[in-house]
């Protein structure tokens, strides 16, 4: 058995099935069943109509041939209705046909799935033995084996009118069956879905892809199923090996195959996913323009003329990590005592996007002294960022204005210096302040820009070379340390070496920073991890995408845009930039 599901939407109808045959040995059924995931169960039957089919392969195979042979010998059948009329006689027919040939009788589902002259979306189900035709004009159907998912579609449904868009609901859609039939378990059910969304304009086969994207575990299943040249193929990202799928008749053609590219069955034990810090600022003024960040007032110690003290400051957090609904707290720490400053949920809607807080705080300060501003994600430490504050000299109080600023930050300094992170120290682990891949960095005393952060680039044909800054400042633990940047494919886990440094850091207490050109080199288009290693030591990962001139991993590009990709212009896209239906999203810069 299989699955087969067609589910109505605003656009249309999106059509899934999976991509598993399973060859029962009826003469010896001591042996255990023969699961091969290279079966098309969804057929084009026009380019404004498919079927699919769950159920017995050689019956549904012998049904689906006669129907287009019909369309060929009978073109008024391409119209969608008149071919849903005429499907129940055939199918009746030919079902009759092949118990008699062969005895058995198998359970059989068909799925008819057009789009009329005038871009009406319409659906239809057929079952065996009798095949009536049953129109779906609005809801789900889901036949098949895999239909121990329906309770979770239920559920699942009536959340997808609330989404975006067409893509938004099919990737809804598609991840819940996926975790449904994981969970559960079914082996007749398995292999990458095949998914194609009718809409007015016709029939769309769209691509998917996943991964487990873990920059500090090894490389797990990575895998994307797409239409390549009028054929799915199920492409494993890690191996780089290509399985094509077939027709039914291609498949029973030869023996069985033992082939499975995908399980649904119950994960042993889940990975145990981290978020990654990559920027943890205090300042106070954020300003930003077209492409470009800047922090005004950075700083990790103030002085007061007198304690206690209010303070207002502004913090930067940005991380990216576990998708869903997040509690996301600061705490400023001083001895045994722990200050709440700030508690609110945040939606993390891609794993592998930033998701960016900049958020005013207010602290009351007891007295002079160390303290530290922890940043936390449900409960987990993510960021830790050393903070003094010292007392202000008499002569730079309200009476004696016109004492030189730099002295007092010399002053702060040297009492900041002083102090010592325990944490940092005794682990031996560095904390970032921030890491990035830009155009450039300015960082002027108390001033630090970002101009042209880097997401994505645009590459019309691999390998790329191209120049870029690496910013990055981190607490470290006192002494000599060696800096590694390696680029490291998400899927293959394919290392491509960036650059060597070696650093000393004066103090834990004081950011250390790290700034400097280099030519990133990226092999392939795919995913990738930017990592910055302290000591051999993971510190943060950064993502980056790398994507063609046929965007499918990312963002796409405007039409004007992937025309100047194609003619071979390299094109990116910049962390931070809003998503918009409006040309000029991406920015494109001749390849230097």
């Amino acid at each position: 058995m299989t699955i087969i599901l067609t589910c109505r939407v605003p656009e249309g109808a999106i059509m899934l099935a999976d991509s598993r045959a399973v060859w029962q040995r009826a003469t010896t059924p001591t042996k255990p069943s023969v699961s091969q995931d290279t079966l098309q169960k969804i057929l084009p039957l026009g380019p404004r109509s498919a079927i699919g089919y769950a159920g017995g392969v050689g019956a549904a195979g012998l049904i689906i041939n006669e129907i287009r042979k019909r369309l060929r010998a009978k073109p008024r059948l391409r119209t969608v209705r008149k071919l849903a009329a005429d499907i129940p006689r055939v199918a009746k027919y030919y079902y009759g046909v092949y118990v008699s040939r062969t005895g058995h009788k198998p359970s059989v589902a068909l799925m008819l799935g057009g789009v009329t002259d005038s871009g009406a979306v319409l659906t239809w189900w057929f079952a065996s033995p009798t095949f009536v035709g049953h129109e779906l004009a609005s809801g789900y159907k889901v036949l098949g084996s895999g239909d121990v998912v329906e309770s979770r579609l239920a559920v699942v449904y009536p959340t997808l009118a609330g989404l975006p868009g067409l893509k938004d609901r099919t990737d809804s859609l598609l991840w819940e069956l996926m975790d449904e039939l994981s969970r559960i378990g079914v082996p007749t059910v398995g292999g990458l879905p095949q998914v194609v969304a009718l809409t007015q304009s016709g029939i769309q086969p769209l691509r998917y892809g996943f991964m487990t994207v873990d920059p500090r575990g090894s490389a797990s299943p990575a895998r994307t199923m797409e239409m390549v040249s009028g054929r799915w193929i199920q492409t494993d990202l890690t191996s780089g090996d290509q399985i094509a799928v077939t027709e039914p008749a291609a498949l029973l053609s030869g023996p069985p195959v033992p082939r499975r590219v995908h399980d649904y069955a119950p994960a042993v034990s889940a990975p145990i996913l981290k978020w990654n810090l990559t920027r943890f600022l205090t300042c106070l003024t954020v300003d930003r323009d077209a492409g470009s960040t800047e922090f005004n007032g950075v700083f990790t110690a103030l002085a007061s003329s007198e304690y206690p003290a209010r303070v207002t400051f502004m913090v930067s957090a940005r991380f990216w990590g576990p998708v869903g609904q997040r509690e996301a707290t600061f705490v400023l720490v001083r001895g045994d005592e722990r200050q709440s400053l700030l508690s609110e949920t945040v939606n993390v809607l891609y794993a592998t996007e930033d998701v960016q807080l900049e958020r005013v705080l207010t602290a009351s300060i007891q007295g002079p002294g160390p303290a530290f501003l922890e940043f936390s994600i449900d409960g987990h430490t993510l960021g830790r960022r050393p903070l003094y504050f010292g007392e202000m000299p008499h002569e730079f109080t309200q009476e004696a204005p016109s004492q030189n600023p730099a002295t007092l930050n010399r002053a702060l300094l040297e009492q900041q210096r002083a102090c010592v992170d325990a944490v940092i120290e005794e682990s031996r682990e560095s904390k970032v302040v921030y890491w990035t891949i830009c155009h450039n960095c300015i960082a002027d005393g108390t001033r630090l820009r970002f101009e042209g952060e880097l997401m994505v680039v645009y590459w019309r044909s691999y390998p790329l070379r191209f120049p870029a800054m690496l910013a990055g400042a981190f607490f470290m633990p006192a002494g000599a340390h060696t800096i590694r940047v390696d680029l490291v494919n998400a899927a293959s886990r394919q290392v491509t070496p960036i650059t060597t440094a070696h650093v000393t850091s004066s103090s834990s207490y004081v950011f250390t920073t790290i700034h400097g050109q280099c030519e990133i080199v990226i092999p392939s288009h795919g995913l990738y991890f930017l990592n910055l290693y302290v000591d051999d030591v993971l510190t943060t990962p950064i993502v980056l995408v790398a994507e063609t001139d046929q965007p499918a991993i990312s963002y796409g590009l405007h039409d004007a845009d992937l025309e100047r990709v194609r003619r071979g212009e390299f094109a990116v896209l910049l962390r931070g930039a809003k998503q918009t239906d409006v040309p000029g999203n991406s920015q494109i810069v001749p390849l230097r």
